[in-house]
């Protein structure tokens, strides 16, 4: 064969997958999501918090880990991760429309995969990937489909920070969220990002969002069994997280009819707080720009960056329109007697909005530090719809 002939030949194969890997990726100013070619998602800060120089371009997800986020399908009782070798490929993934896009079968059932730039409740800027994961019954006959979506992040230096769940506070063991009331909106990572990951945030209900049926925080290595659907039936993931830590959420398996569509989204990103470093204490407010509707939750983080000496009798007020909304979960006051050097508390409050408009709380902090009266009072607004 003509030597020429045949490496023309050979290049005009290759050509193609060179671009799509080289264009298998999507950013902006603040994260940075990149597709591998069977639909795995890594992502990264761009910027991360943006009152931060020194964050920039740290991992979000264990992304030295290929694969360790993934999809678990169930059709019918039959299991799978999703881009596995027990389903087909019907399309591998590329950029189209500004989104990451990927298409998988199993057993009859099309699973396909959008991965775009959003803008969540909690920011100004797209500061989230929205994953949306669509379902269609091509078995002929109704099924029974279901999903479970891993999701492993870099939580601090050394995956060491806990996961901040409203409702239930640092999450530094295993637990299992398994009731509508329990799920908040948002869970997140917070840190003082310092040469280190920007800080984690996982939204779970919005507008265009769905929220799971159930929510595991456990080692990673509790969810390594890709052949059980639900994890909770096989096992305890009651073990310490720190440096191993897992999220999966899990869709519950409901009937499709034959040829029916429908599917679950969440946001995964960066982590944009409201910021405030003053010594001893820093800061961080994650609290909704805006509200659609829903409950909605507010979080805060006070770290003590003093390297000496503790904060003693730390209270935690939260002052806001009782008009406009009303406490569904949480304290108006909180209470720590101790607040140790390098670390650090969280207080959190569910509310339900009672009628549309702008709302201002406020938050004062006071306590004892060096046998001095310590006080710090902060404001943050968002605009309700009812």
């Amino acid at each position: 064969m003509n030597k020429n002939l045949f490496l023309t030949s050979l290049i005009m194969l290759i050509a193609p997958f060179l671009v799509c890997a080289a264009s298998r990726e999507l950013s902006n100013d603040v994260l940075k999501m990149k597709m591998n070619i069977l639909g795995y998602l890594s992502l990264w800060t761009t910027g991360g918090d943006p009152t931060q120089s020194s964050d920039n371009d740290q991992d979000i997800l264990n992304n030295k880990r290929f694969g360790s986020t993934y999809v678990v399908v169930s059709v019918n009782g039959r299991v799978a991760r999703m881009g596995g070798k027990k389903g087909t490929h019907r399309l591998f993934a590329r950029v189209k429309e500004a989104a990451l896009i990927s298409s998988w079968e199993f057993a009859g059932v099309l699973f396909s995969q959008r991965v775009s730039l959003y803008k969540g409740h909690y920011c100004e800027k797209k500061n989230l990937a929205r994953v949306h994961i669509n379902v269609e019954n091509k078995t002929g006959r109704p099924a029974q489909i279901g999903l479970r979506v891993v999701i492993d992040p870099m939580l601090g230096p050394s995956d060491s920070r806990p996961f901040l769940v409203p409702g239930k506070g640092a999450v530094l063991s295993g637990t299992i969220l398994k009731s509508e009331g329990e799920i908040p909106s948002m869970i997140y990572s917070c840190h003082k990002p310092i040469n280190t990951q920007g800080d984690f945030i996982l939204n779970l209900y919005g507008p265009d969002l769905v929220k799971p049926d159930k929510a595991y925080f456990a080692p990673d290595a509790y969810f390594s069994d890709d052949t059980v659907f639900d994890p909770g039936s096989k096992g305890d993931p009651r073990d310490s997280l720190a440096g191993r830590s897992a999220v999966g959420l899990v869709w519950l398996p409901r009937t499709f009819k034959a040829g029916g569509k429908d599917g679950v989204a969440f946001g995964i990103g960066v982590a944009v707080h409201r910021r405030t470093e003053n010594q001893p204490i820093n800061v961080m407010i994650t609290a909704p720009v805006r509200t659609a509707g829903e409950d909605f939750w507010i979080g805060i983080v006070i770290e003590n960056e003093d390297k000496y000496w503790d904060i003693s009798s730390l209270l935690v007020n939260l002052e806001y329109s009782a008009k406009k909304l009303r406490l569904e979960k949480g304290k108006m006051q909180y209470n720590f007697s101790n607040l140790p050097r390098r670390g650090m508390v969280f207080a959190y409050w569910k509310f339900r909005v009672l009628e549309s408009g702008q709302i201002t709380p406020s938050f004062r902090i006071s306590g004892q530090y060096r046998s001095r009266s310590l006080y710090r009072s902060f404001r943050t607004t968002s605009v309700l719809t009812k």
